[in-house]
């Protein structure tokens, strides 16, 4: 069967246009990026928060086998900018495990972290692609976490920015193992086309290494393309996002629904506080400047986006629920960070709607024009679609629970968790308080 879905999204992709979407945990998403590898020329050149280097992990299976190890030996260049997470154990392990496979990698070495996951294929050659998304290209995002994944190829215009951007951040990189591909070559920079647009804060950070010396001269770039993205609004937003802790976008979404936009919004778990807690959220006072870092520092802006806060009927939002006890909320999270403007214009990309994303991680925001890439645009509202109805028919604590204080990833106002969570204690299940 997978091997069928596979095939229908590639034979789609060649006969309707150059960009297509995938979702994790639905679609073989790992399977196509292991195969874009298979067939790509000349080199690949990736940027990635994180990947696990276990034999079951599709793109692992691929880099490992002998057809793609004949590739290397053939002068085939793997060049990588790696993350990672944990101790310092942890990502030198996972580094020296990459380069074990023939790959070169590098890593940033400074208080920014790369928070990218994308990669260029054959940059400059007629093959070229481009895979970028908010997913992790590893297992554990692909079974648990609502992700999506571009799949762009046919498009220089975007994928020599993405190139553009691996030169920035492997110039400013150190060397980490053996030094195999230690130059990259200039892109020159195609013109983009009005149907897809990406967006980078990198210049915040790469151009000296400790980033600029004036804090003033850096540009909040990407929260202000999504508070661009809100303005142009005049019908519907949808927005699947893990977090909502910036106070220009809380901003900009109250305004649209005060014009009357019709909003629905998915946020995960971890942004759920009770209703005592919900009581006590406060907006900061920061006058004319909104988009200054301390006017979102440490505050939540998902429950007072609730209707129960704003008033508006037209303003709804829910969050993906998955397990009694709040502190375990990452497992499945709600991992995309997307958004659909009047059914036409989509941002997605590795940014999560964050102080900390803006100012201290490099991301990126990509814009399509849904009106052009249709396939792309359906798919992103029959998945935000799915995503509103998650299990909604089992609402019960008997219908949800499936052992211990885990329960069915389940969609669920502030309001329905409220009351969860109190039949819950009655029922003298995991929670104590």
């Amino acid at each position: 069967m997978k091997k069928l879905i596979l095939l229908s999204l590639i034979v789609s992709r060649i006969t309707f246009g150059s960009v297509q979407v995938m979702f994790h945990p639905h679609d073989p998403t790992l399977a196509s990026i292991a195969q874009t590898f298979m067939q790509a020329r000349k080199s690949a050149q990736i940027v990635l928060y994180n990947i696990d280097v276990t034999k079951e992990n599709p793109v692992i299976q691929a880099i490992q086998s002998d057809a793609f190890k004949k590739k290397l030996a053939q002068g085939f260049q793997v060049q990588m900018i790696y993350e990672g997470y944990g101790t310092a154990e942890e990502k030198h392990k996972r580094m020296q495990d990459l380069e074990s496979l023939g790959i070169d990698v590098r890593y940033l070495g400074s208080s920014k972290k790369i928070h990218h996951k994308f990669a260029v294929f054959d940059s400059g050659l007629p093959t070229e692609r481009l895979i970028t998304g908010s997913a992790n290209w590893s297992m554990g995002s692909f079974r648990n976490y609502d992700e999506n994944i571009l799949f762009i190829e046919n498009e220089p215009g975007i994928i020599s920015q993405f190139a553009q951007e691996f030169t920035l951040l492997w110039t400013q990189s150190q060397e980490y193992g053996s030094s195999w591909f230690p130059e990259v070559q200039n892109v020159k920079q195609s013109r983009l086309k009005g149907d897809l647009h990406s967006f980078f804060n990198s210049p915040n950070f790469i151009w000296t290494r400790k980033g600029p010396q004036n804090p003033q001269e850096m540009n909040p770039l990407l929260t202000k393309t999504v508070v661009a993205s809100i303005e142009h609004a005049k019908k519907t937003i949808e927005v699947a996002s893990a977090r909502i802790k910036l106070a220009p976008i809380h901003a900009a979404l109250v305004r649209a629904a005060q014009r009357g936009v019709k909003i629905r919004i998915v946020v995960s778990q971890a942004e759920y506080t009770g209703s005592s807690s919900r009581e006590k959220i406060q907006l900061r006072d920061c006058g004319n400047d909104l988009f200054h870092s301390k006017c979102s520092v440490g505050v939540n802006f998902s429950p007072l986006l609730d209707p129960s806060s704003t008033g508006f009927e037209n303003m709804q939002l829910r969050l993906k629920f998955f397990n009694l006890d709040l502190a375990n909320n990452i497992t499945h999270q709600m991992h995309n960070k997307y958004m659909i403007i009047d059914g036409r214009w989509i941002l997605s990309g590795s940014f999560n709607w964050s102080n900390s994303s803006e100012w201290q991680h490099i991301e990126n925001v990509v814009v399509i024009d849904g009106s052009v890439h249709k396939q792309v645009r359906n798919r992103f509202l029959n998945n935000f679609n799915y995503l509103w109805n998650m299990n909604r028919e089992q609402r019960s604590l008997q219908s949800l629970v499936s052992g211990g204080c885990f329960i069915k990833p389940t969609m669920l106002t502030f309001q329905e968790i409220d009351t969860l969570r109190k039949s819950a204690r009655a029922m003298g299940s995991c929670i104590k308080k």
